[in-house]
């Protein structure tokens, strides 16, 4: 089959991949020269009864849930057309800033309706990519004939629904998601009529194996990435350090004069390594590129034209220096960097436990990848009467898949329950919206939904969403919680 691509966007109740849901998915297939290909696709999907959402993206893309759940489809019936209809072989998915987003949630929704959560993005041929990322290191290495956009504060923003109106083309809605799918063809339309070797470079290099193989030839690259701050057009000089695995190499920003980390301590380095808002704090300038998220990377030569270096403002020269420092004393360094990530992810596992342990099974998609044999039992699972869906729990091992078992049931199949599993599911749901008292879903809810209705200057539209988010918060509550 011919390579395409699959443009999709999603609607959400929040901005969180596990704690919140699909509300509106919408796509369009095209051509590798992203001509329109078929008719788009537009679905709403029904909000899950355990889950509220949050008042401020329902203000942003104005779908109530009382409208999700009239019109919209079942997760599993949304999943079956997905599958059926748009998991084509040789489909590369894409989306604006779908890596870090939108494929979070569509990893999601497939993990708790027994799919498997990743073979979409790159079974028979499939693949992943992202149009922010190209249009960022656009504007950064090569952005002629193109306007590029600054925000209110008077910085460069690459927000889509800017660069579509600063260059004229159609945006009829920002947030809602068949208008952000087709303003995001048209931008990555214009680029490749503008810089069409940019584009079949990245795109040629959008997979693991393609990105392996530009790092083991390329020791130094230039690097674009929302890690990168703004004012440098999210773009810099990277110098590889070591691979921590298959998926992951450790590299150095050349920007940054080396000699200072090159001297600190593994505790030291650990300290400045470890995530943190606080902008005085010492930070160690190393990233770690995640191979299978399709990073934007560019061969060095780049970075010898002038116009590239003024507008990043990163010299060649000074790259060059601050490289000679680093490989004096790269092999002493590099391995307190590991001695020091050590530290971290050992900081790390602790956490994760700690989190783990307060999420429903649903929510813990990255606690382990799902064994063979349990794999073996999804479609299985899927593909079975509603009445025998709970007979699996004695056939599958993954305590995660066995508790999500009657979920799946309640959600997708609600009039196959029995009694007792109806008043169990209510019993859940509740828990899930009320425990932790003003920390609770409900509690946040209400409270968020009081402060948007205080404030001035909402309009009519907005006062309406606010009060259908109360009327439908209300009809799935057991009790009356907002006083």
């Amino acid at each position: 089959m011919k390579e395409t691509l699959f443009f999709y966007d999603l609607e959400t109740s929040g901005i969180s991949s596990t704690d919140a849901q699909i509300v509106q998915f919408a796509g369009q297939r095209t051509d590798t020269n992203f001509n329109l290909i078929g008719d788009p696709v537009n679905v709403l999907i029904k909000p899950l009864a355990d889950r509220l959402p949050a008042p401020d993206a329902v203000l942003v893309h104005g779908i109530t849930p009382q409208k999700a759940m009239e019109e919209g489809l079942s997760e599993s019936e949304f999943l079956k057309y997905f599958h059926k209809e748009i998991v084509q072989e040789n489909t590369t998915f894409v989306g604006f800033n779908s890596i870090r987003f939108d494929d979070e949630f569509m990893r999601n929704i497939n993990y708790r309706n027994f799919w498997d959560p990743y073979e979409w993005q790159w079974d028979n041929g499939n693949s992943r990519w992202d149009i922010l990322d190209l249009s960022r290191q656009t504007r950064a290495l090569r952005p002629e004939d193109i306007e590029w956009p600054f925000n209110d504060k008077g910085e460069p923003s690459n927000k889509l629904e800017l660069i579509a109106s600063a260059n004229n083309l159609i945006h009829e809605n920002a947030h809602d998601a068949l208008s952000d799918v087709l303003a995001t063809i048209a931008v990555a339309k214009m680029i490749q009529d503008k810089q069409p070797k940019l584009v079949e470079y990245q795109f040629g290099n959008r997979t693991k194996n393609r990105v392996n193989y530009f790092l083991d030839n390329n020791k130094n690259f230039v690097y674009t990435s929302g890690r990168v701050p703004k004012e440098f057009l999210h773009t810099t000089i990277m110098s590889s350090l070591v691979r921590l695995d298959s998926r992951n190499l450790l590299a150095y920003d050349l920007r940054h004069d080396p000699t200072e980390f090159i001297n600190m301590s593994v505790e030291e380095l650990a300290e400045g390594l470890r995530p943190s808002r606080d902008q005085e704090k010492k930070k160690v300038p190393v990233k770690t590129i995640q191979l299978n998220k399709c990073p934007a990377l560019a061969p060095l030569s780049l970075a010898k034209d002038e116009a590239v270096q003024e507008r990043i403002q990163l010299t060649y020269d000074d790259a060059y220096e601050n490289y000679k420092k680093l490989v004096s004393n790269q092999g002493d360094f590099t391995a307190k960097l590991m001695s020091a990530m050590d530290i971290i992810e050992k900081e790390k596992k602790v956490q994760y436990a700690e989190r783990d342990a307060k999420l429903s099974a649903d929510q813990k998609i990255y606690s382990g990848f799902i064994g063979v044999s349990d794999q073996a039992q999804l479609s299985k699972i899927r593909n079975s009467n509603p009445d025998q869906i709970t007979d699996y729990e004695s056939r599958v091992r993954d305590p995660r898949l066995k508790d999500m078992l009657p979920l799946y049931k309640a959600r997708n199949y609600p009039k196959s329950l029995t009694s007792e599993e109806a008043q169990a599911f209510e019993e859940y749901c509740a828990n899930k919206l009320l425990d932790g008292g003003d920390s609770s879903q409900a509690a946040k809810f209400f409270k968020r939904l009081g402060e948007l209705a205080a404030k001035e200057g909402m309009t009519l539209e907005q006062d309406y969403l606010l009060q259908e988010l109360k009327l439908y918060a209300e009809s799935i509550l057991p009790v009356d919680v907002d006083g």
